[in-house]
């Protein structure tokens, strides 16, 4: 017994100290989310002075008499959009920064089309703005990087045949744009490319909508009659 107890004392000699477990941290309580932002205050309504109240009724008569109003006058949206509203050409006498506006812009030229020749320039190029405001037609006379883009020009054909005038010559060898051209607009078929005027079904289509459009066909079709 002695020697046993004489190797367990021996071992427990040789053997490492048992490392004591690390202390368990205390867990941490949830973090409370942070209280929602107070939304900010809400602006004062704005006092409509005289000036604004007479500047509206007038505008809405006639768009065109924003340009007697005041610089201050013609920088209220309200004011502008209510003139475009009535012609769209009252958008050449809003600000600048007004003719930036997108919305305003697009006011204007629902009404008229060729409002889009007083936009600011970079709206002018905007293609989204010309395909929404479905003026497209007019839209090709001050936009000629658009006269090569298909889906504008189908467009414009098919408000105004006449738009085929404006359109790249590539588009105008396009058999489909050419066809709703004329199906809109007989004499169309003067800006098609000359292997169209050859189309019997093309130039059947021109002339049944306006019958002085076989002048423009080709001499082989105008001889078979």
């Amino acid at each position: 017994l002695r020697e046993g107890g004489l190797k367990q004392r021996l071992t427990a000699q040789l053997m490492p100290p048992r490392k004591k477990p690390p202390p368990k941290k205390p867990k941490k309580s949830p973090r409370k989310p942070d209280p929602p932002p107070e939304p900010p205050p809400e602006p004062e309504p704005k006092v409509e002075t005289e000036e604004f109240k007479w500047t509206l009724r007038e505008v809405a008569i006639d768009g065109l008499r924003l340009k007697a109003a005041s610089e201050g006058m013609r920088n209220e949206r309200k004011i502008v959009l209510a003139a475009v509203a009535e012609n769209g050409h009252a958008l050449q006498y809003a600000s600048p920064q007004l003719k930036a506006d997108q919305e305003v812009v697009l006011a204007a030229v629902s009404r008229n089309g060729p409002a889009l020749a007083h936009a600011d320039a970079a709206l002018r190029r905007d293609r989204q703005l010309v395909l929404a405001s479905k003026q497209s037609a007019n839209a090709l006379l001050y936009m000629p990087e658009l006269t090569a883009d298909r889906e504008i020009v189908l467009q414009a054909v098919r408000i105004d045949g006449w738009a085929l005038d404006r359109a790249s010559p590539e588009l105008r060898a396009d058999r489909e744009v050419v066809l709703e051209a004329v199906r809109h607009r007989g004499h169309a078929l003067a800006y098609a490319a000359p292997a169209l005027r050859e189309d019997r079904e093309l130039v059947i289509a021109a002339v049944r909508l306006d019958g002085r459009a076989l002048a423009y066909a080709s001499e082989a079709l105008r001889a078979d009659r």
